[in-house]
C-alpha cells in the first residue's frame, strides 16, 4: 500500500468513526424505543464503538424495565456480548437486576443470539458474575437449553467446588426438581475422583426438598434413596457421607450402607459395638464404681445402636450394695469394633473414675444381640 493510499484509508476510518459517534451523542437526549433504535444503528455502524458505549451512554438512559430489556436484546442480537454480560453488575437494585435477567432469558427460544449469549456466559464470566444471570436461565424455556444444561452438568469441572457449576445445578434443580436426580447421579459418578462430588450430592438432596409448608413425598424420598444407594456401590469410600444424606431425609435405609462402610468389620453378617454402663456411688464412705461392659451385635441395620443397647445394659444386676448410684451413665464405641476399641473405652473410663477417687471394678456382661 502506498503512503497516499494508507493516509486515505486512515482518513476514511476516522471519518466513519466520527460519523458513528453521532449516535452516541444522540443517546444523551433519547429514551424508550428511540434509544433502542439509536443503539441498533450504532452497532450496525461500528460494533466496537457500540461495545465501548453500551454501559456508559445507553444503559443509564434506559430508565424503565421494558426499555432496558429491549436495549439488552438489541445489543445481544448485534453481538455486543462483553458489555451486556457486565450490565447486571451495574444495576444495584437486585429486584430490577433479576427482572432484567429473566426478561432476557424469556427471549432465548425465539432469538438464537440470546441462546448463544447465555451459553457463552458460563465460559466467559467469573463465578460471581455468572451467578447474577441465574434468573435468565430459569426463565429460558427451551429444549435446546435443557440439552445444553445436561451436557454441562455431566461434564463436571475439576476441583471440589466451582461457583459457576454450582449455579448451573441450582438452576437445573429449580426447573426439574426430583426429575434432576438421574442426571445428578451420573454427574456425581463422573466427579468421584477429582470433581465436585460432595457439592453434587448436596444438590441431589436439595432437589427433593419440599417447598415451604410442604412435606417430602414418598416418591421423591424413594428416588433419592435409590440414587444415593446406587452411588454408594460405585463409590464405597463416600458411603459414610451418603449415609448421612439418607439420614437427613429421614430415610430408613441408611443402615444398608453399613455393610459397605464397615465391610472389614463384619463377622457372620453382624457388626459389634462396645457398651459400658457405670454403676457408681458412695458406699459406707468409700467411692466405688463398677463398669458393666457388654458387646452389642447388630445385623448392620442401624447407624446408631445406643438407644436399643441402653435398656439391656442398664438391666444388668447391680453390684454395689447399700449405695446411692442414681441412673447409670452409658458410653458406647463410636463405630463398630475393629480391634481394641472396647478395651480403649474401658481403660479411659477406668482412668476417669480412678482420677476422681473411685475404686473401679470391671464386670463383663452377656452379649446384647439386636435383631
Amino acid at each position: 500500500m502506498t503512503l497516499l493510499a494508507f493516509l486515505a484509508s486512515t482518513f476514511l476510518s476516522t471519518a466513519e468513526a466520527g460519523s458513528c459517534g453521532k449516535y452516541v451523542n444522540q443517546a444523551a437526549s433519547q429514551e424508550g424505543a428511540g434509544l433502542v433504535r439509536t443503539f441498533a444503528k450504532l452497532a450496525q455502524c461500528d460494533k466496537a464503538m457500540a461495545e465501548d458505549n453500551f454501559l456508559g451512554a445507553f444503559v443509564p438512559r434506559a430508565t424503565d424495565l421494558d426499555t432496558l430489556i429491549q436495549l439488552s436484546e438489541t445489543a445481544i442480537t448485534a453481538g455486543v456480548f462483553n458489555s451486556t454480560w457486565k450490565m447486571l453488575g451495574a444495576i444495584s437494585d437486585y429486584g430490577v437486576r433479576n427482572d432484567v435477567a429473566a426478561g432476557i432469558g424469556e427471549k432465548c427460544d425465539s432469538n438464537p443470539q440470546v441462546m448463544k449469549f447465555l451459553q457463552g456466559a458460563y465460559f466467559a464470566l467469573k463465578n460471581n458474575d455468572f451467578t447474577k444471570w441465574d434468573d435468565a436461565y430459569v426463565a429460558c424455556d427451551s429444549e435446546d437449553m435443557t440439552k445444553w444444561f445436561e451436557q454441562q452438568i455431566t461434564n463436571t469441572p475439576k476441583g471440589s467446588f466451582s461457583e459457576s457449576y454450582n449455579t448451573l445445578l441450582d438452576i437445573y434443580i429449580k426447573q426439574q426438581k426430583a426429575n434432576a436426580l438421574p442426571l445428578l447421579q451420573q454427574a456425581a459418578l463422573n466427579a468421584k475422583d477429582d470433581g465436585p462430588f460432595d457439592v453434587i450430592i448436596n444438590q441431589m438432596n436439595n432437589a427433593v426438598q419440599p417447598g415451604l409448608g410442604e412435606t417430602m413425598s414418598d416418591a421423591d424420598r424413594a428416588a433419592f434413596e435409590e440414587s444415593i444407594l446406587t452411588i454408594a456401590k460405585e463409590v464405597p469410600t463416600k458411603a459414610l457421607l451418603l449415609a448421612q444424606q439418607l439420614n437427613s431425609v429421614n430415610s430408613t435405609r441408611s443402615g444398608e450402607l453399613l455393610k459397605i462402610i464397615y465391610a472389614d468389620r463384619m463377622t457372620d453378617g453382624l457388626l459389634s459395638y462396645g457398651v459400658v454402663a457405670v454403676e457408681a456411688g458412695e458406699c459406707k464412705g468409700k467411692l466405688q464404681a463398677v463398669l458393666h461392659v457388654a458387646t452389642v451385635t447388630d445385623p448392620a441395620k442401624r447407624m446408631v445402636v445406643l438407644q436399643e443397647a441402653t435398656g439391656p445394659i442398664r438391666a444388668s444386676k447391680p453390684k454395689l450394695k447399700k449405695c446411692e448410684t442414681g441412673e447409670w451413665p452409658i458410653s458406647i464405641t463410636s463405630e463398630p469394633i475393629a480391634n481394641s476399641e472396647l478395651d480403649t473405652l474401658v481403660s479411659e473410663l477406668t482412668a476417669k473414675y480412678e482420677g476422681e477417687g473411685y475404686k473401679v471394678k470391671v464386670v463383663t456382661e452377656s452379649t446384647i444381640a439386636l435383631d
